[in-house]
């Protein structure tokens, strides 16, 4: 039986037609919510939006927006419109309007667009993509984990892990250096190893999540999250069966589990449950002890690596620096009696300055190229702004 005429041959071609010309138009008055806005943004292309090229993976996502940042930037403006797909994002490049947005608008932007479901997909519930009341509970929970007098005291555990770096310099901690394929280590790069279905998934992440939770799909690598979830698990009941105490993040997650006084001053056991939905307890669970200590292990597994590669090989070029560095090194080992203790490093302000020059930003910085640590001096602080 025809739908339209006689010849359903003929129907479907139509209804085919009619379909893209319907998506064409669509996408169009998708693609011009920015225009309305009187937002500039990147050339549009159909139907990836600003994301052709990610989508393709021929370029990844850090070249990406540091190509936008520097043709936006170089337009003289704070911010642009951007396309994932069919949603609309807005890039903010300015450092002030940043500092603004996420301090002082704060009421209006509590949530990200991170991806969350710890039902399905326990290690996406971290700090950085919980919402609401459990965002604000697990935060108040782990703002004093990181205070200075924590830092101070899982600093000593740093030192000691530091000198195999010393004899070795090509690694990271959980015994990396002595055993290059470690499983830590090749569950990490698995996590930023990605290939197209993992590049899909991350953007219907974004544009649709609902997709994934209708269809139960996770969106860490199984692999991963089961080596993640099951050697938290290990450690917990390790750490707890023998009563074992170490200065380190995961000796402070544990006793945030149990309830137990991590402050300086002061108990969360007074932490009142909230609700959103569900109740939220006033300890840590191990899908939420997994979930911390996953995005941190994440958060140090390529940031710490990359950055000394580049600062010790710009230190490697740069002679004159490198032993104005070593100088100040010594000078403030022999004022703490050659131990490397946090306020020793907190003194090491040269130190400072030379892992800051990574930086190279042609926007706030002259000579951008030119490693230059003296640039983040306090006196050239106003010297900059000025020329910003």
């Amino acid at each position: 039986m025809a739908l339209l005429t006689e010849d359903w041959y003929k129907d479907l071609i139509t209804i085919f037609v009619m379909l893209c010309l319907g998506a064409i138009v669509y996408l169009k008055w998708v693609y011009g919510y920015w225009n309305r806005k009187n937002v500039i943004t990147p050339t549009v292309s159909l139907p990836f939006g600003n994301t052709s090229r990610l989508f393709m993976q021929k370029t990844s996502p850090g070249d990406e927006f540091k190509d936008l940042y520097f043709q936006t930037r170089s337009k003289g403006l704070s911010f642009c419109g951007y396309y994932l797909l069919t949603q609309p994002v807005l890039i903010v490049f300015d450092l002030e309007l940043t500092k603004s947005i996420i301090a002082k608008d704060f009421s209006h932007f509590t949530d990200r667009v991170a991806y969350c479901n710890e039902e399905n997909d326990p290690l996406t519930g971290t700090l950085f993509s919980l919402r609401g009341h459990k965002w604000k509970n697990i935060r108040v929970k782990l703002t004093p984990t990181f205070s200075s007098g924590k830092m101070k005291m899982m600093f000593q555990s740093l030192v000691q892990f530091s000198r195999e770096l010393v004899r070795f310099v090509d690694g990271i901690r959980c015994n990396n250096l002595k055993d290059p394929d470690s499983e830590f280590r090749k569950y990490g790069k698995a996590v930023f190893e990605i290939g197209f279905i993992e590049i899909l998934k991350n953007i219907i992440a974004v544009i649709a999540p609902q997709v994934l939770d209708t269809l139960k799909i996770p969106l860490v690598i199984q692999d991963v999250s089961k080596f993640f979830m099951g050697i938290v698990k290990q450690t917990v009941d390790y750490r707890e069966k023998n009563n074992i105490i170490r200065n380190d993040f995961m000796h402070l997650l544990i006793q945030l589990k149990n309830n137990v006084k991590v402050k300086d001053k002061g108990y969360l056991g007074s932490l009142k449950s909230q609700k959103n939905g569900n109740e939220v307890g006033s300890t840590l669970t191990l899908e939420e002890i997994a979930a911390q200590a996953f995005v941190f292990f994440l958060a140090g597994f390529e940031t710490s690596s990359t950055t000394l590669t580049f600062c010790f090989y710009e230190l490697a070029t740069n002679p004159v620096i490198q032993e104005k560095l070593r100088l100040e090194i010594i000078d403030v080992l022999e004022k703490h009696d050659g131990k490397l203790t946090y306020n020793a490093i907190m003194e090491m302000t040269y130190m400072d300055w030379c892992v800051n020059g990574i930086q190279h930003d042609p926007v706030y910085y002259p000579e951008s190229e030119k490693f230059d640590p003296e640039r983040f001096s306090p006196e050239n602080k106003v010297k900059r702004h000025r020329y910003t």
